[in-house]
């Protein structure tokens, strides 16, 4: 999977010069890079396991070898009384302090005055007794696992608002969910608004700052730090999860600010491209993150990537997917087994190599008390060495 590309390729771009054909000159020392994109999977309701995961994910990450991390689905999570907290962002945080003590994360909630959804009394039935039926014992953090493969036809048959609605309660117990959405409308956003983003730095952040994009359901955003490295040059990281595709179980919802799920995330890709254009300040820039688009999955949004003049060293380096269908937490779904997370980057250097990471299972103690071998996180994290 790795690949190197020539040194002298930059100047063609007017980059950088090349090093002199004097052999009794010595060649300047190039500083390693290594940028990790990693969504971590923890989205409770929708991804299996998810608080048996954290302490597997720290310990993960603290074994990199990476500079920066930008981490996806560091989500707020629900106590027992149904609160939004941040304990589970906090948790993961602290937990990486000491091999990455510069992190930047903002807090987003949902917008006031989003557009309500919920579901009718008539349609809510058919769901509610076929899901209380097949899976009332199922802990809230398997919920839409059970759900989705066992009432798939009941889902199917209620109306956007109304599938918007539980999945935007996803992480409450299923009693919970069908008295939020049952004949009652809420603001159909998850996670509190929440964007799930933080970057992660063993180097000191020079700047900080933040962006929303227009959403709906999943609140998108894209955090930009400017890593300044004690023995190296700066560079500019972005740190992004965009709209994913959801069209085949949910409706694009009729409050939606686009007409799909695909407009929206290419709406929210040029605002990535955008917001780099007017911020970045070094010659070496990386944008890093779940884009849910790529070779195979909405390849048109993916173009405007590559039309930018961004380069994909992963894709290059012919990695066929970061959610895979072999990953222990997606058995049994479809429409696997694309390459949907990267590391897009523009530098003067050079790519040392572009590889999947953070694929190795580890032991878990499940919910129910049962212990099994399972993915980190149902993605697989991207990583590239530059050589600088």
């Amino acid at each position: 999977m790795a690949f190197r590309a020539p040194v002298c390729v930059a100047l063609a771009l007017g980059l950088t010069g090349c090093p002199s054909d004097d052999p009794t000159e010595p060649l300047p020392e190039q500083q390693p890079l290594v940028l990790t994109s990693f969504n971590i999977g923890l989205a409770f309701g929708y991804v299996k396991e998810a608080s048996a995961r954290v302490d597997p994910i720290i310990a993960a990450i603290n074994a990199s070898r990476a500079d920066v991390i930008c981490v996806q689905e560091l989500w707020t999570n629900q106590n027992d009384a149904g609160e939004w907290t941040e304990e589970v962002i906090d948790r993961v945080l602290a937990g990486t302090a000491s091999e990455f003590p510069h992190q930047f994360w903002e807090r987003t909630v949902s917008p006031q005055g989003t557009e309500p959804q919920g579901c009718t009394i008539e349609e809510a039935e058919p769901l509610e007794a076929c899901a209380i039926a097949a899976c009332g014992d199922e802990s809230p953090e398997n919920l839409a696992d059970c759900v989705l493969g066992e009432c798939n036809a009941e889902f199917g048959g209620t109306s956007p608002g109304c599938q918007n609605c539980m999945a935007s309660n996803l992480g409450g117990e299923l009693d919970d969910i069908i008295m939020a959405c049952k004949g009652v409308f809420t603001d159909g956003i998850v996670y509190d608004g929440h964007n799930g983003l933080a970057i992660l730095s063993r180097h000191p952040l020079e700047t900080t700052e933040h962006t929303a994009f227009d959403y709906s359901l999943t609140a998108r955003s894209v955090l930009h730090a400017g890593v300044a490295p004690e023995d190296g040059e700066p560079f500019d990281a972005y740190c992004t999860h965009l709209a994913s595709d959801l069209s085949a179980t949910l409706a694009y919802p009729e409050s939606g600010a686009y007409g799909s799920y695909a407009e929206e995330n290419a709406a929210q890709a040029n605002g990535v491209l955008e917001f780099a254009d007017s911020t970045a300040t070094s010659e070496t820039i990386a944008l890093l993150g779940d884009f849910n688009h790529g070779p195979g999955e909405l390849p048109d949004n993916y173009q405007l990537m590559l039309d930018a003049g961004w380069a994909d060293p992963i894709a290059d380096a012919g990695v066929g997917c970061s959610f895979c269908p072999e990953n222990t937490l997606l058995e049994g779904a479809e429409d696997v087994g694309d390459l949907i997370d990267h590391v897009y980057v523009k530098t003067p250097g050079t790519v040392e190599s572009a590889s999947i990471v953070f694929n190795e299972t580890a032991e878990i103690t499940r919910v129910d008390g049962s212990t099994a071998q399972s993915n980190l996180s149902d993605h697989y994290g991207v990583e590239v060495e530059l050589l600088r």
